[in-house]
Formats: structure tokens, C-alpha cells, sequence
């Protein structure tokens, strides 16, 4: 949408600017379609094992009959390479999409707001750039803790992702309880 604004605005002829559906559903597709093949040939060259960890490897306890157990998917030992490579792939184009997204809104911030919600859809990106950057730091530092980073990921989500929904739809409720149908036509 702000690639498709800015185009509008920043045309410097008086020619008409026309987009074909084709080509913002090629451009809206692309990069699932890589984030795709991304997944699909990690699951074919170095495929998630699940295992099972013991918490507590005290010996009495064992004895006792209380045995604490966790499971994870985790990167196979014997491709472990290849795993590693496919996960920063993965971390790396969601975090690059991220950093297009928030350029394309620096880039757009000149539009008027009747055209583009940009200074809300900027603020739904820089906080999930941030979410997703802090939640990944915390992670690497409790990985080990398989309830905390299971809490950690699902705060990531929540959060990154209701706040995006958020501040991308509270202001245009707002705008139309506000300013009712004439106001939503002019956005």
C-alpha cells in the first residue's frame, strides 16, 4: 500500500499512474513464495527432529520415580550445518522485509494522510521490528529454559502481532466513528 501511494504522489508527470492487479499480487506473493521454498528446502536437506530432554538428571529423584521431562524440535546433529543456514535464512528475510517495510515508510512519510495511514502502519512496524529483535535476544539467552522461552515466544507473537492489528485498524475506527461514512471515502 505505501509502495503503491508513494508511486501516485511522487509522479512527477501529469500522466495517469495505473497498477494492474497482476502486479501487486506479484509483488504482495513474492516474498512468501521465497520465505516458502526457504521452509520447504530446509524440511527437505535438514528436517527438525524431536527429542526429548530429562530435567532433572538428579539420581534420587530418578530413583523416587519423578522424572521431569521436556520435548523440542530441535536441528538434526548430523546436518546441523545446513540447519543453522536454513534458520538464519528464515530469520534474516523476515527481518529484511521488516527493514523494507520501514524504509518504504520513511520514504513515504511526505504523503498526505487522506492517501496513506503511514505514520500508523510505520508505527505498526518499527514495534514489530522491535518485538521481534528484543524477543530474539531474550532467546538467545534463555534458550535453555524450555517454559521461560516458550512464554517469551508466545509474548513475541501476541504482541507483534495484536499491536500491529491495532495500530493499523484502532485509527480508522476512530476516523469513522469520528467523521462516519464521508470521512472512511476520504481515506
Amino acid at each position: 500500500k505505501l509502495w503503491r501511494g508513494m508511486r501516485i504522489v511522487n509522479n512527477t508527470s501529469v500522466s495517469l499512474v495505473r497498477f494492474s492487479e497482476r502486479k501487486l499480487w506479484s509483488i504482495a506473493l513474492s516474498p512468501m513464495a521465497v520465505q516458502l521454498a526457504i521452509l520447504i528446502a530446509w524440511v527437505a536437506v535438514a528436517p527438525l527432529e524431536w527429542k526429548v530432554f530429562n530435567d532433572n538428571a538428579q539420581a534420587d529423584k530418578i530413583d523416587e520415580g519423578i522424572i521431569e521431562q521436556h520435548g523440542e524440535c530441535v536441528i538434526d546433529p548430523d546436518n546441523e550445518t545446513a540447519g543453522y543456514v536454513f534458520l538464519f535464512l528464515s530469520i534474516g528475510m523476515q527481518l529484511l522485509l521488516l527493514v523494507v517495510g520501514n524504509v518504504l515508510c520513511f520514504l513515504s512519510r511526505r504523503i498526505p494522510v487522506q492517501y496513506a495511514e503511514t505514520k500508523y502502519i510505520a508505527f505498526a512496524l518499527a514495534s514489530h521490528l522491535q518485538t521481534k529483535l528484543f524477543g530474539l535476544l531474550a532467546a538467545t539467552f534463555i534458550y535453555r529454559e524450555s517454559v521461560v522461552l516458550f512464554i517469551i515466544k508466545s509474548l513475541v507473537v501476541v504482541v507483534a502481532d495484536i499491536g500491529t492489528l491495532l495500530l493499523i485498524f484502532v485509527p480508522k475506527f476512530y476516523m469513522e466513528h469520528r467523521e462516519g461514512e464521508a470521512g472512511m471515502v476520504a481515506a
